[in-house]
């Protein structure tokens, strides 16, 4: 199919050529009447150009693959966060006594309406300088425990405290960089 349309594009042009030579037609672009070279140098120039395309062709699909990676990549780089600092927050933490949560409860945003509560008025309090294991079957709530002290989220009711300050009147970048975890 290549070849026929490559040899009827060639019949195509040296055909209009002998018109253009035998009627002596003058050329726009230098003032003389159309010669024979002028024609080859067109046809031979369109072909090369037809290839280039052509040799495109196969490489498409990861061009798309690659522009809809790259979007994919901007949407994360343009995202705008839900949870950001306030302007008042404080920047000096550090913890002494201990961080609490008094009934808290959590969903996350992307599960299903009908789906229970990951976390359902949770109450318990994490002392300052001991470690603490928080173990349950999967399903459980302990990476959303981590994911909230850590302000991934915000509690849809109740409050998270570090020592007796309100997460949300804290500083993300204070407050994550004073929490390490274990997993």
């Amino acid at each position: 199919m290549f070849l026929f349309l490559m040899f009827g594009f060639f019949l195509y042009c040296y055909a209009l050529a002998s018109v253009l030579i035998e009627k002596k037609v003058i050329n726009p672009s230098t003032g003389k009447e159309y010669e024979i070279f002028d024609i080859v140098t067109v046809a031979q120039a369109t072909l090369s150009a037809i290839m280039s395309l052509g040799a495109v062709v196969p490489i498409m699909p990861g061009i798309i693959k690659a522009l809809i990676s790259g979007k994919k990549v901007m949407d994360v780089i343009n995202r705008v966060p839900g949870i950001v600092s306030s302007e008042n927050a404080q920047t000096d933490i550090k913890l002494t006594d201990s961080i609490k949560f008094k009934e808290v409860h959590f969903k996350y945003p992307t599960a299903i309406e009908k789906s229970r509560p990951t976390l359902q008025g949770v109450d318990f309090e994490i002392k300052a300088g001991t470690s603490t294991a928080i173990v349950g079957p999967s399903g459980s709530g302990k990476s959303t425990i981590v994911q909230l002290i850590n302000r991934f989220y915000d509690p849809k009711q109740g409050s998270i405290y570090f020592d007796e300050i309100d997460l949300k009147n804290i500083s993300l970048q204070s407050l994550r960089h004073a929490i390490g975890y274990v997993s």
